[in-house]
């Protein structure tokens, strides 16, 4: 399936990696990123996303093996790295699969709306801090108001309540 996926891997034209990121379409799965391009120690960030009706298929593994192959082949990419939400463990699963490793934590690291919403779902009891912050990071309750949910407006600009979830590195040495 990787080799399938390659050949129909393809960035936007005149797209390039020295602007700093890329995106390449594996249509009609869905895309892949490398973006945080460091060309001085051949390293950079790699985000995915795939289609709903494509997820749990193999897809998204192919997909970043042959964005690997790419990275190092056409860009001598030597590490590429990973920054996912703690509670996304599809995506670690994922990562791991793909050989990545855990290399880093960075504790409440990203700001997460609880209410629930089509872009942000709400935590399970469990992933809850106790506590959430407003604007100025005072403490407030839990307790749900009728504002947009983070993605839409941040919690610095009057969103609902928030909590704050960690955030973890993986990375991944190339060939």
């Amino acid at each position: 399936m990787g080799q399938d996926i390659m050949t129909i891997l393809a960035a936007e034209e005149g797209a390039s990696l020295s602007s700093g990121s890329l995106r390449l379409y594996a249509l009609p799965y869905g895309c892949v990123d490398l973006y945080n391009y460091d060309p001085l120690n051949r390293r950079c960030a790699v985000g995915i996303m795939v289609t709903t009706e494509h997820r749990r298929r193999g897809h998204a593994l192919a997909m970043l093996q042959a964005l690997e192959e790419l990275a190092a082949t056409n860009y001598r990419l030597h590490t590429l790295y990973a920054d996912i939400a703690a509670t996304n463990t599809a995506s670690i699963a994922l990562f791991r699969k793909a050989g990545y490793e855990e290399c880093g934590r960075f504790k409440d690291w990203l700001a997460i709306s609880l209410r629930p919403s089509a872009t942000s779902p709400r935590l399970e009891e469990d992933q809850r801090k106790p506590a959430t912050r407003t604007s100025l990071g005072s403490p407030q309750s839990n307790a749900p108001t009728e504002e947009p949910d983070f993605p839409c407006t941040p919690p610095f600009q009057g969103g609902g309540p928030i909590t704050f979830i960690d955030n973890i590195r993986m990375q991944k040495i190339l060939p």
